[in-house]
Order: structure tokens, then C-alpha cells, then sequence
């Protein structure tokens, strides 16, 4: 077991989503079982959620980059493509569309507001990640970074990087993985974790013995999505109060996004 300390990064997304998640996750701070946040700009509760981020001065709080759900912030045509009938982001249509230059530069006008929205409502941002891991698309890997450029952010989430057993992917995009967290830190250079993962998955890869590093890496980010509904998230509220750091075979901390 190598003497290294873990630092872990636990970050609870949707922040501003429902009120019922907002209430979670300010439970999850108040607890001190999570260390960080990410606000959604277009969420329909993002004023609560920024006005209680001034409780809790230890904790970091990023934006959540949204394509995936709600109304834009912006109102740009080219950004048509990946919305609904009712001018809200359509779930699946990032996914399928075909990308052009003006529909990009759309999108990181988009982001740059949601970013800004955050800020104007009293928040340093510390980092970026986003709705359904959309900032990791291949095609949007430039509009992240132009983004990047324009508001000087440096801390983004990496992509998924630790799987259980039942979930463990293909060789080739476990490599394809790597060039893209190896882009990211490189270009407009990126402070980011070594590792990410969802909290439960994390749990049961060390469990099953999938996540056994014989060197332990300093950092790793833990997604948890805490929403208030004890048929959703009672087992990761459960285990997050577990005490579940103590048990890993390696001494870990739990840090913000600002120790990066």
C-alpha cells in the first residue's frame, strides 16, 4: 500500500435543479460528506442554490454545462439544432446532431452565459463540468477550451475512469479515454483530478477488486447526485455518511475543487 495521501473530491451535481435536490445537497455539506458542487445556470431553482452557496465558504462550487435540459440562457438561432418544439434543450439531440462551426460557436456562447449567470449571482467559480457528461464530446472538446480561454477557469471534471466489474469498458475507449484526459490538461493547460467516477461504482470497484492501483493517485473526483427522494439516492446518502473513507486500504482526505 503506498504511503500517499488520497485526496477526494466528492461533488454533488444538479445544484439548482428542484428544490428537493437543493435541500440534499445543502443536507450533504452541512454533513461534511461532500466537499463540492455544481450549480446548474438553467436550473429552475438556480437563485436558491446561489444564494446558499455563501454558507458554506469552504466548499467549492463550479457550473454545471447544460445542453441536455431547461430553456437556454441565450438566444442565438444556431443553437435551434439541440432544442425541442419548446425552445428547451431536447435530451438526446447533442447526441445525433450534426455539428457545424456556427452551431458550436453557439454553444460556447451558451456556456459562457451559464458561466457568468453564476458569477453574477456571487459565486467564484472554481471549476467546470456538465449535464450528462456532455463537455466530453469529442466535438465539443474546442468549444470547452474556447470557453476555457474566455472566462480563465482551469479546473474541469476529467472523463469516466473507474468501473466496476459489470461496467468495465472496451480497450479501445478506456485508450480513447486517455488521449481526451491527456488533451484536456494540456491544452490551455487544465488542472484536473487523476481519476472520476460516480461514488457508488467507486465503491464497488474497490469491493470487487477492479480499482486495486498499486500506486494510488493523489486525486480522485466522486460524482454523487443527491435529489431528496430516499428511493433514488438512499443508498449513496446512506454510504456517503458511512464513514466509507476509513475503510479504503490507502489514508485519504476529503478536499474541494480548490485544492487543485
Amino acid at each position: 500500500m503506498s504511503a500517499r495521501t488520497l485526496s477526494v473530491i466528492v461533488n454533488a451535481d444538479d445544484f439548482g435543479g428542484s428544490e428537493p435536490i437543493n435541500r440534499a445537497i445543502l443536507e450533504a455539506l452541512s454533513d461534511g460528506v461532500i466537499s463540492s458542487s455544481t450549480i446548474l445556470a438553467v436550473g429552475p431553482v438556480v437563485d436558491s442554490a446561489l444564494d446558499s452557496t455563501r454558507e458554506f465558504r469552504a466548499a467549492s462550487f463550479g457550473v454545471h454545462l447544460c445542453l441536455t435540459e431547461y430553456r437556454p440562457l441565450t438566444c442565438s438561432p444556431n443553437l435551434s439544432p439541440l432544442l425541442n418544439k419548446h425552445g428547451e434543450f431536447d435530451t438526446d439531440a447533442v447526441f445525433r446532431v450534426k455539428w457545424s462551426k456556427a452551431l458550436v460557436t453557439a454553444v460556447v456562447d451558451e456556456w459562457i452565459a451559464q458561466i457568468r449567470r453564476v458569477q453574477e449571482g456571487g459565486v467564484a467559480v472554481s471549476h467546470l463540468d456538465s449535464h450528462h457528461h456532455v463537455h466530453t464530446l469529442p466535438p465539443l472538446f474546442f468549444a470547452l477550451k474556447r470557453v476555457q480561454q474566455e472566462t480563465g477557469i482551469r479546473r474541469v471534471r476529467g472523463t469516466w475512469s473507474v468501473y466496476d466489474r459489470a461496467s468495465s469498458p472496451s480497450v479501445p475507449l478506456r485508450f480513447a479515454k486517455k488521449v481526451w484526459w491527456s488533451a484536456l490538461r494540456r491544452v490551455y493547460a487544465t488542472r484536473t483530478t487523476d481519476e472520476f467516477s460516480d461514488f457508488l461504482m467507486f465503491q464497488r470497484a474497490v469491493a470487487d477488486g477492479s480499482y486495486a492501483p498499486r500506486r494510488w493517485p493523489r486525486a480522485i473526483e466522486l460524482m454523487v447526485h443527491p435529489d431528496g427522494n430516499p428511493a433514488e439516492s438512499g443508498e449513496e446518502a446512506q454510504v456517503l455518511r458511512s464513514g466509507w473513507m476509513k475503510t479504503l486500504p490507502v489514508s485519504a482526505e476529503l478536499v474541494s475543487y480548490r485544492s487543485l
